[in-house]
């Protein structure tokens, strides 16, 4: 049976407020997958604060990689390999708004947890930042027609229809989140990190869309400023 290990989804906070993902941050969401694997743990990751959980990547951050944008994008597609891939199984739980890069982190982990305040977005497309790899993600999720129109339109989905589809494993009262999230990371500990690795990586969507995602990387975020 494998341990529990406990991380929030990001310590930086835009505005002091809602936590946001900067690269660093990415990359820690990738050592602590790695470490968790190494350690033979299941990794939970849980809101940095009630009533929230992240509203993607930092803008402002992602910015300063406009001219390397390859060392941004190496980032993000090595945690989401990680993530998905990995060893360790990957429990998030969601008490908030699930933005963009927070929406394609429970869809590279094995099981989401969200109570009634969580709803999930990807907005991208909606100014010019179609997401590439959380496209392909969530349709194979929810298929192809029911990603399509989640990503072109931009719009929330609550946490009712992220249930329904497949999306949330469980949805809990807010008081109940940590209690219910480890028992399903504890169930998901069952088997080892060998034999999860095996499984995960059977199951991963993991791919490079290098080329592509520079191409809108740079006129997205370039054309945001």
């Amino acid at each position: 049976m494998m341990t529990v290990r406990t991380i929030e989804v990001t310590d930086h906070l835009r505005d002091g407020r809602t936590p946001v993902f900067t690269r660093a941050a990415f990359a820690r969401l990738a050592t602590a997958a790695g470490e968790a694997e190494r350690a033979g743990e299941v990794l939970l990751i849980v809101p940095a604060a009630p009533g929230t959980f992240c509203a993607g990547a930092d803008l402002d951050d992602a910015r300063r990689y406009i001219d390397q944008p390859d060392d941004y994008l190496s980032m993000i597609d090595s945690c989401w390999e990680a993530l998905e891939s990995g060893g360790a199984p990957i429990v998030v739980a969601v008490d908030g708004p699930a933005v963009g890069g927070a929406f394609e982190l429970c869809l590279a982990a094995d099981a989401v947890v969200a109570t009634d305040r969580a709803w999930f977005s990807l907005p991208e497309a909606t100014f010019g930042l179609p997401p590439i790899s959380a496209t392909r993600r969530l349709a194979a999720a929810v298929g192809r027609t029911r990603a399509r129109e989640i990503v072109l339109s931009g719009r929330r989905v609550a946490c009712d229809e992220a249930r329904e589809l497949g999306l949330v494993k469980t949805l809990c009262a807010s008081d109940d989140l940590l209690t219910s999230a480890h028992a399903i990371a504890e169930a998901l500990g069952k088997a080892g990190p060998h034999a999860a690795r095996a499984i995960k990586s059977a199951l991963s969507t993991s791919a490079t869309d290098r080329e592509i995602a520079r191409e809108w990387f740079v006129r997205g975020i370039g054309g945001s400023r």
